[in-house]
């Protein structure tokens, strides 16, 4: 089976539904590691999905406390949460 994203993206997804928000999750936290600081729109491009689509993401991430945010002017900027890993 497959999941279609934003921008024509395809996800494989597991026959034992492999939960796509985990995988994705998983992979904002590395990208967040490697490169700590980054806007909405540069995640978005990293992990390539729709900029809209990746604010709500990082919000629901931020609420279960993977992530936080500092504002920064207009912008908000991510980091992982070192408290929570």
């Amino acid at each position: 089976m497959s999941l279609v994203l934003a921008q024509g993206i395809t996800y494989m997804v597991a026959k034992n539904n492999t939960n796509i928000s985990s995988f994705l999750s998983q992979k904002v936290k590395r990208i967040l590691s490697e490169n700590p600081g980054l806007s909405i729109k540069e995640i978005a491009k990293a992990v390539d999905v729709n900029r809209q689509f990746m604010a709500g993401f990082l919000t629901a991430m931020e609420e279960n406390g993977e992530i936080c945010s500092r504002k920064v002017g207009p912008a908000k900027i991510y980091f992982n949460n070192k408290e929570k890993k």
